[in-house]
């Protein structure tokens, strides 16, 4: 009888051996699944950032560039503006020197 008892204490100590190679697979399994999870979102984010870096620096061109057209149009915009000033004064610039005297001299 003292056998059996032995026998089936010796089947419980296998038993719990197992249980605990088991448990300790399954807690280094996480540990490992729970890394790889850590990487993957590491890489995700860091592809996420490298991705919205990129967008950002295209708006950022593309408004730069717009800007300058629009600062192209207005410097051109001036120059005629002031081309058309210029050819107005070498035009009139006699009348209004006239046209002032003789309303100083009027007085």
């Amino acid at each position: 009888m003292s056998y059996v008892v032995d026998d089936i204490f010796d089947k419980l100590v296998d038993i719990e051996g197992a249980a605990s190679r088991i448990i300790q697979g399954s807690e280094d399994q996480k540990v490992h699944k729970k890394a790889e999870y850590d990487q993957k979102v590491a890489d995700y984010d860091k592809n996420l950032e490298a991705g919205i870096e990129k967008e950002l620096s295209d708006v950022r061109k593309r408004l730069q560039e717009e800007e300058q057209m629009q600062l192209d149009a207005l410097k051109k915009e001036a120059m005629e503006e002031e081309a058309k000033l210029d050819a107005l004064y070498a035009k009139e610039h006699d009348n209004w020197v006239e046209s002032i005297f003789s309303s100083i001299v009027s007085l």
